[in-house]
């Protein structure tokens, strides 16, 4: 991809390439012309010159004599068909080329003892092959100039000019609506980009205030429906427990206990979710990373054998990371949960961890959205009984720790890849 700059000084060289060169025959013609007429005033000072200190001097017997000596300023008979005082192209053969050459001549009238001459005033012209290669030259040495200085001066001013929009550019690039800072945009005199600019401000100024405002929702709604959400799974439980209660009513307080329960883990993810984005989880310590898997990973080892499903792993002894415990646990509880929530029955979980990220993966035929995967309530199958929040909350938590994480889709298997940098190396998706 180009850039602005760019792309406008490519269709500008372009286009005045096109021009000066559909200029170049007018300038050759306008060259040829000066040039005649700069010949034209030459023969005509020769005439006016041989009038005034020669012609009374001579006499028909040195005739010719002067024309031997004269090649170009000839004294020959009077001819009425001939044009004259009329400067003219006209061409003779040159005896020191060999071959006839085109000359500017002038035929005056003039009289030598009562008897009437033509003088003959020449001058050879310039080849027109010569005359092309001194254009080409000199057009080109010309426009050569022409391109090199204009590309240089629109760097310049353009460096100049357009500082103030590639100023909002980078700001713009380096918003982070999460950080909740506003980017400042420099001042400039240009009327556009000072509106730009100013538009720019309002805009991000109201998306921010909108998106705190929902924030505050959020953890507001979620803290508030705590203490509700607790009496209403408690008054269930009672009623659980009720012997009076029909098989009817058990059915449907058991269904409203399942939702409730839902409805509960819901409102945890959420809350979660709020608590990550507002840095609530400022305690790092320094985790070894290989425990914290371990810990967690017989529970689930033992939740995937109850489903029919195969878990092995590859986890080095020491891999140490700066990090929450607490997010750190949530985010391997969520992917081993989600990896066996949708491996398909009777397929395999496959874990490796090393000192560069660690890679999950699990059986599955249909490959998942890569690019909505991470989005919040975003679910592969209504069929499953979850939240549609821990993926995301798996990406939050990577964000917070400034991890990468990606998935891809190959040869019937999911993977989710967490890498322990912004840039993974090569070597880490080879071993992987």
């Amino acid at each position: 991809m180009k850039s602005l700059l760019f792309t406008y000084q490519r269709y500008f060289v372009l286009y005045t390439a096109l021009l000066l060169i559909g200029c170049a025959p007018l300038f050759y013609w306008v060259m040829e012309y000066c040039y005649a007429e700069d010949l034209d005033e030459l023969i005509e000072y020769r005439t006016t010159n041989f009038k005034q200190n020669h012609l009374a001097h001579l006499r028909i017997t040195d005739l010719a004599t002067w024309n031997a000596y004269n090649y170009d300023l000839m004294i020959l008979p009077y001819d009425e068909s001939t044009v004259i005082n009329k400067p003219q192209l006209i061409s003779f053969f040159n005896p020191a080329e060999g071959y006839e050459v085109g000359y500017r001549t002038l035929y005056t009238p003039i009289s030598i003892e009562d008897h009437p001459f033509l003088l003959l005033s020449r001058i050879a012209m310039v080849e027109p092959g010569d005359l092309l290669n001194t254009l080409i030259y000199e057009y080109g040495l010309l426009v050569l100039i022409f391109f090199i200085s204009l590309v240089l001066i629109q760097k310049l001013l353009a460096k100049k000019l357009w500082s103030p929009f590639y100023h909002t550019l980078n700001q713009i690039e380096n918003y982070n609506l999460e950080k909740g800072n506003i980017p400042v945009f420099k001042p400039t005199k240009t009327l556009e980009f000072q509106r730009l600019n100013d538009n720019l401000q309002h805009l991000i100024e109201n998306n921010l205030n909108v998106y705190r405002q929902q924030r505050v929702f959020i953890d507001n709604a979620s803290h508030e429906l705590q203490t509700p959400l607790a009496v209403f799974r408690s008054q269930l439980d009672l009623l659980l427990q009720d012997t009076d209660l029909t098989q009817k009513q058990m059915h449907i307080v058991q269904s409203l206990y399942n939702v409730s329960s839902r409805f509960n883990r819901l409102n945890k993810n959420l809350l979660l979710l709020a608590k990550i984005e507002n840095n609530q989880f400022q305690q790092v310590e320094h985790l070894n990373l290989s425990e914290i898997v371990r810990s967690q990973w017989h529970f689930f080892e033992e939740l995937a054998l109850e489903n029919n499903l195969h878990m092995s792993q590859q986890i080095e002894d020491i891999i140490h990371v700066n990090g929450s415990y607490t997010l750190i646990e949530s985010l391997f509880s969520n992917l081993f949960s989600n990896a066996i929530k949708y491996c398909q029955p009777g397929g395999s979980i496959h874990l490796e961890l090393n000192n560069t990220g660690f890679q999950l993966s699990n059986s599955g035929t249909i490959a998942l959205d890569g690019e909505n995967v991470f989005l919040r309530f975003n679910r592969a199958t209504e069929e499953k009984n979850g939240t549609g929040l821990g993926l995301s909350i798996v990406k939050e938590i990577c964000k917070l720790h400034h991890w990468m994480i990606v998935y891809h889709h190959e040869i019937d298997r999911h993977y989710f890849t967490v890498y322990f940098s912004d840039k993974p190396s090569d070597s880490f998706v080879k071993t992987l």
